[in-house]
């Protein structure tokens, strides 16, 4: 049975499908002349690279069935008639009807991830909550939709405040929106970033080798290492014990799993999107060396959080009034696009708690700031750490021992991996390559040849292979 999505790390992926698109991309000039005897027009060269990355997102995300393709393309042909008529509003002088046009585009691209992500859960609080039994759709999650509703919306919403000029091509529009290095996991590519290269973009040599170099360093810590934490995890969850130890055992090696599998992810996309000439949004950056809640987050899913802070916290009122009223909502926010559960709603509030305590009483009246860097820290991950009890599972801890024959045995098998998982979360790595391998031109084409033949054997061998972030 194949994947519901066309894996970047998987085999067809990395030696069929990539490099088909990446022949037709760069080749379409050579092609061009071929065919008629003269030179492209840089227009005309721009619009047929849009039409080759447009067909080939579509087979990536068809890859696994194509019936969301219809959802995705009806709600980029929804928001492109919206955005023409806001537009024509705008140009009439009309701000009110350009105001009710951009609330109902706003609605209506919300319709499909709140039907298909929220409505079953919403049915079982209603089931629960009153003598009905309303029966379940049990529909299935588009894989992205959070990602490319998100998008969309700022689209619509950017257009309105005249940010950005309307695009007329439904076909350019449909090119951004379903760009496919981004389109299932992020980052959350905002169209005023990336409108400019739809119309003009250079390709260069720098771009493509540095951004495939991104690309196959994301691969690896996806591949290498998060994959094998993720079956550092089944391997301690299977063994069935209840100790401290192996619920710690478990919290920090989700934690780490999720940054390198995110992050990782975040790499490669970032990396493709330099190869085709886009500049795709940094979305992580060392989160976990963070020393307080709100650095953290502010180095964690970036684009998610810039996003809100643009679209939600700011027109709220931000924090010139009701802050505490406005972190309530986005942090609520926040909690419900992890997943319709309630523990994703509480870890959601958990935040609302830390980052109230931490804006309003431990930096006014306990001089937080002035505390020692390692205190900081060791505050700051002992709080994400039990966010992640949290995030990770809908049932409480309970604990039978401080530790057990497994939870030690599985301390020292995988204590060499969780050592290196740490330090990869942090900057030596980048420093010492840096300093002692980068002077020498092909330290870096070496590694990451390495680090590509290294990917492949794992993905050659392995069959634990998942995006854990997809499910969110």
């Amino acid at each position: 049975m194949r994947e519901l999505i066309m894996m970047f790390s998987s085999i067809p992926f990395l030696y069929y499908f990539l490099p088909a698109v990446l022949f037709a991309y760069f080749a379409i000039p050579w092609i061009v002349r071929k065919i008629t005897g003269a030179e492209s027009s840089p227009a005309n060269l721009i619009s047929l690279r849009n039409a080759i990355l447009l067909t080939a997102s579509v087979i990536f995300y068809a890859w696994g069935g194509a019936i969301f393709l219809l959802l995705i393309f009806g709600l980029t042909v929804n928001s492109w008639l919206w955005g023409l008529l806001i537009d024509w509003f705008h140009n009439k002088d009309n701000p009110k009807s350009a105001k009710v046009a951009l609330i109902i585009s706003i609605v209506t691209g919300l319709s499909g991830l709140a039907y298909f992500k929220y409505t079953d859960f919403f049915l079982t609080q209603i089931n629960w909550l009153t003598p009905l039994d309303i029966p379940l759709t049990g529909v299935i999650v588009p894989i992205g939709i959070s990602f490319y509703t998100f998008q969309i919306l700022s689209y619509n919403i950017d257009l309105y405040r005249r940010d950005v000029a309307v695009q007329k091509s439904v076909f350019r529009l449909a090119t951004y929106i379903t760009l496919f290095p981004q389109l299932v996991a992020g980052p959350i590519v905002r169209y005023s970033d990336i409108e400019p290269a739809l119309h003009e973009r250079k390709v260069t040599f720098e771009n493509f080798s540095s951004g495939l170099s991104r690309f196959t360093v994301g691969l690896g810590k996806k591949v290498i290492i998060g994959n094998t934490l993720g079956e550092m995890l089944h391997v301690v969850e299977s063994s069935g014990e209840k100790s401290v130890l192996s619920f710690l055992l478990l919290t920090a090696g989700f934690a780490l799993q999720i940054y390198f599998d995110f992050s990782g992810y975040s790499d490669m996309a970032i990396g493709l999107g330099r190869v085709f000439g886009f500049k795709i949004i940094e979305n992580f950056n060392y989160p976990y060396i963070s020393k307080s809640v709100t650095e953290f987050w502010r180095r964690w899913h970036i684009s998610l959080g810039l996003w809100l802070r643009d679209y939600v916290y700011i027109p709220l009122g931000g924090n010139r009034k009701r802050q505490w009223l406005n972190i309530l909502v986005v942090w609520t926010l926040i909690g419900f696009l992890q997943g319709a559960a309630w523990n994703f709603i509480l870890w959601g509030l958990y935040f609302v708690v830390v980052l109230l305590i931490e804006k309003n009483i431990l930096r006014k009246y306990l001089r937080f700031d002035d505390w020692h860097k390692i205190a900081r820290h060791i505050y700051t991950l002992t709080l994400i750490l039990c966010s992640f009890m949290l995030f990770r599972s809908n049932n409480i801890f309970e604990s039978e021992s401080l530790y057990g024959q497994f939870s030690l045995y599985y301390l020292q098998s995988y204590a060499v991996l969780l050592l290196i998982c740490v330090i990869g979360a942090t900057k030596l790595p980048k420093r010492a390559f840096n300093r002692f391998l980068k002077p020498f031109p092909l330290a870096e084409p070496m590694l990451v040849a390495l680090c590509l033949i290294i990917s492949t054997a794992f993905l050659v061998d392995g069959t634990f292979n998942p995006f854990i972030y997809f499910r969110f």
